[in-house]
């Protein structure tokens, strides 16, 4: 490009360096005066670049369109699955009929995807494997798309069934194990999504615990004695502090000499000096997380104290195994908020009931578990100051959680009619929410001060 640039220079000097550089020089108009010859060749020149650069672009795109259209014809026509040619002869029907080539034709789909499992039927496919399961999810995919929830889920409630009944079986191969595992888990978080709306229901909690359940016997055979004691939904997680191996976090007396340590990275920030065992939890780790999460928030939708209670402790004991399962420290730190929070939500459900029955009882219970509650968010402060300042500026979720902390800290203080300390901590969160565009809890932020302005106020006028 550069050599053309200097050659179109040089052209168009020539064609000036003539009488009308004199009259340029002068300040008179300029008019080249050009043979009709050299106007000829000039024109070609740049005429026969133009067509040039734009044999170019057309070879480019058609390159690029052919090798689109090769990979789809790959993708779905060559022989590189494991299907057998009669079912993947229905399968590429399927496929084209839900794609733009038939206007997104789901209705037809499905039923060719119906087609395409009677035929793995005929041909005994193992109904757990990736091929025929494959097949189903396509089909509840297609429900899903057609409006039929109700359809849907009752396809991925049979292949969860399924891969459950196949986990029961002690002759199972432990490789294929953690794969159904992971797969189970996926299909147990897609069933609860299409369900979320009776997520109150003792049958979605049952579901969802069983599954979980099996996970979790497979991590304890995994994790051995390291796993003592990390599950126990008995656990009032009061006395927490005292139990919980997390509590490391918090600097107690009885954990004091514990040795682990914060250590930052380039990977991140993690804590060292936990038994690392990240790989017992493969390749289910995600997976299982996040169901111990649907479990916590399908027990807290419930309405009783005993749910919540049950929330609480496996909130907590989901925390314990984060450092050691390899999460980074943000990961931790939200876990911790929301340790904090359970603690907090039972308080108030105890503070309710305070009103009705056993009040002093309750009113203490109500009490400690605020307490409880102010120690966890108190470790996610703690936390959050150990981490390098140039760290935290260049992971701003850092300072998210902590904010967090420092608000629900503020909402404490101010509950229990410590004023002037809970305005310093809503303040203090208010402007690290705000540093790092954490919107909504700036407005919450702004609830709770005016609560506390109107509180104030009408002190002063009392006084």
């Amino acid at each position: 490009m550069t050599a053309f640039v200097i050659r179109r220079s040089r052209i168009i000097n020539s064609l000036f360096l003539s009488s009308s550089h004199r009259n340029f020089c002068s300040g008179r108009s300029v008019k080249a005066v050009i043979s009709p010859e050299r106007e000829r060749a000039y024109k070609n020149f740049f005429h026969h670049e133009e067509k040039s650069a734009k044999r170019k672009r057309i070879l480019l795109y058609s390159l690029c369109t052919i090798g689109v259209v090769g990979f789809i014809g790959w993708y779905f026509y060559w022989p590189h699955h494991t299907f057998s040619s009669p079912v993947a002869k229905v399968l590429r029907k399927a496929l084209w009929a839900e794609s733009i080539k038939e206007n997104f034709d789901y209705k037809k789909a499905l039923g060719l995807y119906y087609e395409a499992l009677e035929v793995a039927n005929d041909e005994k496919l193992d109904q757990i494997s990736d091929e025929y399961t494959g097949i189903e999810l396509k089909i509840g995919e297609m429900y899903e798309k057609l409006g039929d929830s109700e359809a849907a889920s009752e396809i991925y409630h049979e292949i969860s069934a399924r891969y459950l009944q196949s986990l029961n079986d002690p002759s199972i191969d432990s490789e294929l194990k953690g794969h159904l595992i992971q797969k189970d888990l996926r299909l147990v978080t897609k069933y609860a999504s299409l369900n979320e709306k009776s997520s109150a229901s003792s049958y979605l909690q049952s579901f969802v615990f069983t599954h979980l359940l099996k996970a979790m016997d497979e991590v304890m055979k995994r994790l051995g004695a390291s796993g003592n004691n990390v599950f126990d939904p008995n656990i009032d997680p009061a006395l927490a502090s005292e139990v919980l191996l997390v509590t490391d976090f918090s600097n107690n007396e009885k954990s004091a000499n514990k040795d682990y340590t914060l250590t930052v990275g380039e990977s991140g920030a993690f804590f060292t000096g936990y038994p690392l065992i990240k790989s017992k939890w493969l390749p289910f780790r995600e997976e299982f997380f996040n169901v111990r999460d649907l479990f916590v928030s399908i027990c807290n939708s419930r309405s009783t104290k005993e749910y919540k209670q049950i929330a609480a402790a496996v909130q907590l004991c989901t925390t314990q195994w984060m450092p050691s399962a390899g999460f980074e420290l943000v990961e931790i730190l939200n876990s911790i908020n929301s340790c904090g929070s359970m603690l907090y939500l039972r308080s108030e459900t105890y503070e309710a009931l305070a009103l009705t029955e056993n009040q002093a009882e309750n009113q203490e219970n109500s009490k400690h578990l605020m307490n409880e509650a102010s120690k966890w968010y108190k470790c996610s402060v703690r936390l959050c100051n150990s981490v390098p300042s140039t760290y935290k500026e260049n992971n701003p979720e850092l300072s998210s959680a902590m904010a967090l902390s420092l608000y629900s800290l503020g909402v404490i203080e101010l509950h229990i009619g410590n004023v002037e300390k809970s305005k310093a901590l809503l303040v203090e969160a208010r402007l690290k929410g705000r540093a790092v565009g954490f919107y909504d809890l700036v407005a919450e932020c702004d609830n709770e001060l005016s609560k506390l302005k109107k509180i104030v106020d009408k002190s002063e006028d009392s006084n």
